[in-house]
């Protein structure tokens, strides 16, 4: 059975860990913003959850509703649910000392609370200074996997105004932040403008109170302000979706985008070419490498400029957040208006094939997994697609490895299950399947290198499927990342797949042998490229056969043979130059 879930706006709570202590009173202004703001979490609590209040109800419009707890009714809901606790979890802003003192005086079940080690390291992660270790870990990640991305630069942490005042000399603008705060407070925007005197005093208050100071360098040209949503538990890092917000020029924050995720997607993929479902992998494993054992929300604020280029991990807030809010509202379907709400797919094998497909599924605002063929570490629930995006050969083994798990569902529902070869028959999934579950093939007819962007919308999907309905599916998802999904079977499929291993697979071997050819000889293969890009430019316009041009076509065999001596020391190269021509000669020959 689900939790039922509690929650708490206390937007202090920053400042809170800050302090640290069980007795902290939050500014005045903050409060203010509590009492605004807290009716506003019932947008996204579900008809079976609650809202606890932290301050009088005589602070608020007047307001019925089930699902409010009042401060003077706290005790006695407490009471209410004790024997029942473990089938509650409370969702607070974030935990804090004070809160957690607040509840216990209140009779909240100890197994409701954090423990002290969880209070520790929420309020560790919770620093600023975070953000280097993450960023260090992301940048690493992102070189390995060698996917051309820029490196976020690491902030900086001071705990003497001096070396603070020094390293600002050395950039025309950089921001200052407190450790523990958010929403843009305690953050100073220094510039030339800035007095020495009034940067001293607001380092040196900063340090007082908080410890330490951390610098960041200005982002030129910053256009985009964006964040990526996770929800962690047991170590592992849940990607919930993406919020688009605005913030002002010296970094205050001032609204969240309300819009549906497809289009919030869409907008941050026109702004920022560096972002990609891969580069949402990368910060899922950089986070589960320095967060630990934390249980609860995380933000990972990001900024794109004029260019494309990102960092990835400007601030990381492990708590809720406005974007996590807008994110729980709009699945309860309240806000936005998601056309495909049941639709979650899983791809197995995250090579050329799976890595893309990821990727076009997640900028069209699909929820979608993305696992290596060996991977056991994944889940069916709530799956309603798997795609098995593997070698050939490997198709088996990995149909096996979900058949099993299909057998073990708590829910009985199993999801569509698909391969994406040109070759393999669709029967070879029937064979491994458990009875019933409908099955197909999803063949995009591309060629995909990793890395390597692409336009989505005009890969063909070949399309095969076990029933009528299932087919109706498989083509409804294809179209929602292409614009052509035809039904093509097992013969069909293969004829097209032998056509593509010709005009791709073979010209792009072609490709290899020239460039070899001429790297032997000192000379520049690029030198050709206006030459494909004008050939690939015909066969638009017109058919293969009115496009061929060339020695062999024209019937010049004295070029054909002067180039066959001239590829005397490359006997592989000249066995091929010949057959080719030999094939070219006489197929041209038979139409005229």
């Amino acid at each position: 059975m689900p939790k039922r879930f509690i929650y708490i706006f206390n937007p202090e709570a920053d400042y809170a860990l800050a302090e640290y202590k069980e007795s902290y009173t939050p500014p005045a202004a903050v409060v203010k913003l509590r009492k605004n703001l807290a009716l506003d979490q019932l947008r996204y609590a579900r008809p079976e959850d609650f809202l606890l209040l932290l301050d009088n109800p005589s602070d608020f419009t007047e307001v019925s509703d089930d699902r409010l707890i009042i401060p003077e009714k706290a005790k006695s809901f407490f009471r209410k649910i004790a024997h029942e606790a473990e089938d509650f979890e409370i969702r607070p802003w974030n935990w804090t000392p004070d809160l957690v003192g607040r509840m216990r005086r209140w009779g909240c079940p100890e197994v409701l609370l954090p423990t002290k080690e969880h209070l520790d390291l929420i309020r560790r992660l919770s620093d600023r200074a975070t953000t280097i270790d993450f960023n260090r870990e992301l940048n690493r990640n992102l070189e390995k996997k060698g996917l051309g991305l820029h490196a976020s630069p690491l902030p900086m942490v001071f705990e003497d105004e001096d070396k603070a005042i020094e390293w600002k000399k050395s950039s025309d603008k950089v921001f200052f932040k407190y450790p523990w705060s958010s929403s843009g407070r305690g953050v100073l925007s220094a510039d030339e403008s800035i007095s020495d005197q009034k940067l001293r005093q607001w380092l040196s208050g900063g340090i007082r109170r908080q410890g330490h100071i951390m610098g960041e360098l200005f982002f030129e040209d910053k256009n985009l302000d964006f964040a990526t949503e996770w929800e962690m538990r047991d170590g592992k890092a849940n990607f919930l979706g993406i919020s688009l917000f605005y913030a002002s020029a010296d970094g205050h924050y001032l609204n969240n985008d309300i819009r549906p995720q497809r289009e919030i997607r869409k907008k941050i993929m026109e702004s920022a070419k560096d972002f990609s479902f891969d580069f949402i992998l990368t910060q899922k494993e950089a986070l589960e490498k320095i967060a630990g054992d934390y249980s609860g929300f995380v933000g990972i604020d990001m900024m794109a400029d004029g260019e494309g280029r990102i960092r990835g991990g400007v601030e990381l807030n492990f708590r809720l957040t406005m974007g996590i809010a807008a994110l729980l509202e709009e699945s309860r379907g309240i806000s936005a208006d998601s056309a495909h709400p049941a639709t979650k797919i899983l791809i197995l094998g995250n090579g050329n094939v799976g890595s893309h497909l990821a990727n076009a599924f997640f900028l069209s605002g699909i929820d979608v997994e993305l696992h290596s063929s060996r991977s056991q570490d994944y889940s069916l629930d709530g799956i309603s697609h798997v795609i098995i995006a593997v070698k050939d050969d490997a198709i088996p083994e990995v149909a096996s490895a979900v058949s099993a798990k299909i057998k073990n569902l708590r829910d009985g529902k199993a999801p569509i299950v698909v391969h994406t070869s040109g070759s393999i028959s669709i029967s070879c999934l029937e064979e491994i399947l458990p009875e019933g579950v409908p099955y197909g093939v999803f063949y995009p007819m591309q060629t995909f290198t990793r890395g390597v962007s692409m336009n989505y919308s005009s890969i063909p999907f070949l399309l095969e499927a076990s029933n009528s309905e299932t087919f109706r599916n498989l083509r409804e998802i294809a179209l929602l990342i292409s614009e052509t999904a035809i039904e093509a079977d097992s013969s069909v499929r293969a004829s097209y797949h032998i056509g593509a291993v010709l005009t791709c697979n073979f010209a792009n071997h072609l490709c290899s042998l020239a460039s070899d050819f001429l790297s032997s000889k000192g000379l520049d293969f690029k030198i050709l490229m206006p030459l494909l890009e004008q050939t690939i430019a015909k066969l638009m316009t017109s058919t293969p056969q009115e496009s061929q041009t060339g020695p062999a076509s024209r019937g010049d065999l004295t070029v054909v043979d002067y180039h066959l001596d001239k590829l005397e020391m490359y006997p592989h190269i000249r066995e091929i130059y010949s057959l080719l021509s030999n094939s070219i000669h006489e197929y041209s020959k038979s139409k005229k």
